[in-house]
């Protein structure tokens, strides 16, 4: 929590009042925020929970004002700071307090970074704008602010630009020019969505102990239900721009009254919950803007839904503090979150057994080296390493969990395994075929049976093409039936991922992230392939659509048997759907274990400090963090010895001179790469 037994009396610092904003759009007017009220004090946080489209991030840009134009404009309601309505402002007076006396953290460091301008010029702005005029004395105290926020060199990181600077050190900067001129509310929308969990786990606890230091208010703005737990004091759970529950953080967590907060909780998967079951879901999605029920907003996919939904429910009091939009939250039962999962309606889990002696993929002494050139004539100086030396199995109906910090090399792996990269040395031995050194002619009949599921949808799918076509392109290329069969495979495929038949004739823009994903992954198994390589495919994610796209890939695991891959930071994810773990650190595995085993007794202290690092969905669960030092070194000069050793609170003089390689450890097939035994 932000600070202990931290005080609400007295006035709010903040107070959104009946909030209403819209977007003049060609459909007409549009509500995207409809009668937010709430209040922040000084030195608390209020955490803003909800999937996306439920106008989080409208509320933000409402409160600091900068809804787009001409189009954004906040229709009615009241925004109170310090006792000022800040709706009717002047302008000149709006800029003299936005990043002044309110800060905004934005969720994109890279969009919120201008890349041409260095990072001492964009920090240096900040202090020109609101506190001196002399930009000698301006870059001394953007020096100063990128020290407190942890940034190494500070004097060295002022001269360089965006792109020069891994993810957690932009975050750092966005924060730092956030706090720059000491705010006394500082808005945090989406801070830590894209980083690992440990660069996450600092950067809560660097806004944790600024929130100390200068006793301002927050607002955090996020879907990630954990960090809610372990950063908040009060939330707001919002749904189609409406309130649907608001309180204080541990009264909400233990006793949700919404079906929609209820549906949140439950549908995360923690570190308690059973492998490979099925994750409850909420059905359905957001509904857009233009088509808003009558009404409860969630009564089209609430299981509790009446004839009395139709009509709008106010914001009643459960308890004083806690209030809940709901006709029917007196009649609803007892919550029981994260007591269980949702029964199955696929297919029987497969029962563990002992793997199958010969394995599907075998990753032998596995390099990927990039050249990095240099110089007039761009010549080779030096190689990144971006794989280095990894041997791993993948036995049938398997799914091997691969996780590590960015610059790891995790996707680096997994392409080289479905060979869109090359790998420098090692074999990649598939049914006994060494697919390393062929060529793209005789490596097309192995890739039916190699897919991917990527990252990013919006990336991966092209824009110009209607769904049909993006799923019927890997039969298309393999020369597989004619028009009318691949249409009707097309058509099985949609039905299969749970998206309706009408969806081949629409472009992926016409869909949501969840569903893009799900085009994905229709598209990975046209094939009917033995193995999937899983990039990231739940990060971006709500926690409610996450769960329903695990859901799918563990169905199709058990009725196609399938073998995956699955690439990950979120620790949570990762042990839910997977058989083994394999730790990767820097180009190389450092730990791998059974996924019950590898976090009941983590062996390697890199695995120890990832699983302290995983924000639990539980306000009174605080577990110790242990506290990395720096970044992950460069990949093109890594540290001689263990690579660790820079970063390890146990390290010695010979884990800085001899580098050591997997050896059994505990029991079964454990196995970790350090000296010593911790």
């Amino acid at each position: 929590m932000s600070q202990p037994a931290a005080s609400a009396s007295g006035a709010p610092v903040l107070e959104v009042r009946d909030l209403v904003t819209t977007f003049d759009t060609d459909a007409g007017r549009l509500t995207a925020v409809d009668g937010v009220s709430f209040t922040v004090h000084r030195g608390r946080t209020l955490g803003i929970v909800g999937e996306s489209g439920c106008g989080k991030s409208v509320t933000a840009l409402s409160i600091m004002r900068l809804l787009p134009q001409p189009m954004g404009r906040i229709q009615s309601g009241e925004i109170r700071f310090d006792g000022r309505n800040l709706v009717t402002l002047p302008h000149e007076e709006m800029r003299r307090i936005r990043g002044d006396r309110i800060g905004m953290i934005f969720q994109e460091p890279m969009t919120a970074l201008n890349p041409v301008h260095t990072i001492g010029r964009q920090l240096s702005e900040v202090f020109l704008l609101h506190r001196t005029k002399d930009k000698r004395e301006a870059l001394r105290l953007s020096v100063e602010m990128l020290a407190k926020v942890g940034i190494p060199s500070p004097e060295i990181r002022v001269g360089e630009y965006p792109h020069q600077l891994s993810g957690g050190m932009r975050q750092r900067v966005v924060i730092a020019m956030a706090l720059a001129c000491r705010p006394d509310v500082v808005i945090a929308d989406e801070p830590t969505t894209a980083l690992d969990v440990t660069i996450q786990a600092q950067i809560l606890e660097l806004m944790q102990s600024l929130q100390q230091e200068l006793g301002m208010a927050i607002v955090l703005i996020t879907h990630d239900l954990g960090v809610i737990a372990d950063m908040c004091d009060d939330v707001v759970v919002m749904y189609a721009g409406r309130v649907a529950e608001a309180g204080p953080v541990e009264r909400i967590f233990a006793a949700p009254s919404h079906p929609y907060t209820r549906g949140l909780l439950n549908s995360i998967p923690r570190l308690t919950t059973r492998r490979k079951s099925r994750l409850n879901i909420i059905e359905g999605m957001v509904p857009s803007l233009a088509e808003m029920p009558a009404g409860c907003r969630f009564q089209n996919r609430c299981p509790w839904q009446t004839a009395v939904c139709a009509t709008q429910p106010p914001l009643s009091a459960v308890i004083p503090g806690h209030t809940v939009a709901c006709h029917r939250t007196a009649e609803l039962p007892p919550a029981a979150i994260g007591a269980a999962s949702a029964p199955a309606t696929g297919p029987a889990p497969v029962p563990a057994t002992t793997a199958p002696a010969t394995p599907l993929l075998e990753v032998r002494d596995l390099s990927m080296h990039f050249p990095v050139k240099e110089g007039l004539f761009q010549r080779a100086k030096h190689a990144c390493r971006a794989v280095d030396g990894i041997n791993l199995t993948v036995h049938p109906g398997e799914t091997i969990g691969l996780v590590g910090e960015s610059g790891c090399g995790k996707s680096t792996l997994g392409k080289c395994i479905v060979r869109l990269n090359h790998p420098t040395a090692g074999r990649l031995v598939f049914e006994g075929t060494d697919l390393a050194p062929l060529s793209a002619r005789a490596l097309k009949p192995h890739r039916r049976q190699l897919q991917m599921i990527f990252q990013d949808p919006v990336e991966s799918l092209n824009a110009r093409h209607t769904v049909g076509d993006i799923i019927a392109e890997p039969l298309v290329i393999h020369n597989l039936g004619d028009a009318a069969w691949r249409q009707t495979r097309v058509l099985a495929l949609l039905a299969k991922v749970g998206l309706p038949a009408n969806a081949a004739d629409r472009y992926p823009f016409e869909f949501s992230g969840g569903q893009r994903q799900r085009i994905g992954i229709a598209r990975a198994i046209a094939l009917e392939p033995k193995l999937i390589v899983c990039d990231e495919p739940v990060s971006a994610l709500d926690v409610s659509i996450q769960s329903q796209v695990l859901n799918l890939l563990l169905d199709l695991q058990r009725e196609m048997g399938l073998s995956y891959l699955f690439i990950a930071h979120n620790l949570a994810v990762v042990k839910h759907v997977s058989d083994r773990i394999a730790i990767m650190y820097l180009g190389r595995i450092v730990e791998i274990a059974g996924a019950d085993a590898i976090y009941r007794e983590p062996r390697h202290p890199y695995t120890r400090a990832l699983i302290s690092a995983i924000p639990q969905p539980d306000p009174t669960h605080r577990q110790e963090r242990i506290v990395l030092k720096g970044d992950v070194p460069s990949p093109i000069h890594p540290p001689t010895g263990c690579t660790f050793h820079t970063r390890c609170p146990h390290a010695t003089d010979r884990c800085k001179a001899e580098a050591p390689a997997l050896r059994p450890a505990g029991t079964g097939d454990h196995q970790v790469s350090c000296h010593y035994d911790l």
